[in-house]
């Protein structure tokens, strides 16, 4: 990701899918995946394997620490949560470390994100930041985004794909966001999270037929997005954690 800010590459797209257990990509085969847009991604870019993920391994102090370089004790974000209890870390007041949108905005780089945790109030030029008022899954409601988003930026997606906006935010209306991105603004540095998929294995388990549908709908969005990109942009596929299957809580 850093060669790309020191001009090396060209525009960058950072593609995360949450939950994207490892063993998705390489039990495809026997799990019966059908995925033909990461298997294309797999097959023509490079492959990192047996990445060991920070302590704690959740979304937000795994997603900070893949544009920061650090661990949570040191870029700050210990949890999804604050201690004993407390709100989210929202916003971008509680890092203790440069990240990367910090970095290409201050060479001057155009940046955007969609739903990546702790952006509120970010240096970032089109935000749709993660915040929400509430949750239905892995979706988001839309005025609770809009309201800590880029001004204007809800309404110029809404008129290029209406749909975009429902009440609530999923992978699919992540998608039009990047899409748009993609085709009308273009980026130097794109975040992008898509949560679907880390909703669906927390409620029924991990390689279970529902979580293995909501990847292969993960998929097809994953081909929109790369049916847009274009020609001179380069895609970092990155995940926070996988997962383990529970079958017994004990308190």
């Amino acid at each position: 990701m850093a060669a790309a800010l020191a001009g090396e590459a060209g525009p960058l797209v950072v593609l995360s899918v949450d939950g994207l257990d490892w063993r998705y990509l390489r039990d495809a085969d026997r799990l019966g995946l059908k995925i033909p847009n990461l298997r294309r991604l797999m097959a023509e870019g490079e492959v990192a394997q047996g990445v060991i993920g920070v302590y704690p391994t959740v979304t937000w102090p795994s997603h900070t620490s893949i544009i920061t370089g650090v661990r949570p004790d040191q870029h700050g974000i210990l949890g999804n949560r604050r201690p004993a209890g407390g709100d989210y870390y929202w916003t971008v007041d509680l890092l203790k470390a440069t990240p990367l949108w910090r970095k290409a905005h201050d060479r001057g780089l155009k940046t955007a994100s969609i739903t990546w945790p702790v952006t509120v109030d970010a240096s970032i030029d089109l935000n749709l930041p993660e915040y929400f008022t509430k949750r239905n899954g892995g979706s988001m409601d839309l005025d609770g985004i809009e309201s800590k988003a880029t001004p204007g930026l809800v309404e110029k997606i809404r008129a290029v794909f209406p749909s975009f906006a429902r009440e609530w935010v999923d992978d699919r209306a992540r998608t039009q966001a990047l899409v748009y991105l993609l085709e009308r603004e273009r980026p130097d540095l794109i975040l992008a999270h898509f949560v679907d998929l880390d909703s669906e294995a927390h409620d029924n388990g991990p390689f279970t037929r529902a979580a293995n549908a909501t990847l292969e709908y993960s998929d097809e969005l994953i081909g929109q997005a790369l049916a847009a990109l274009p020609r001179n942009y380069t895609v970092a596929l990155v995940s926070d954690h996988g997962f383990e299957r529970v079958d017994r809580a004990v308190d």
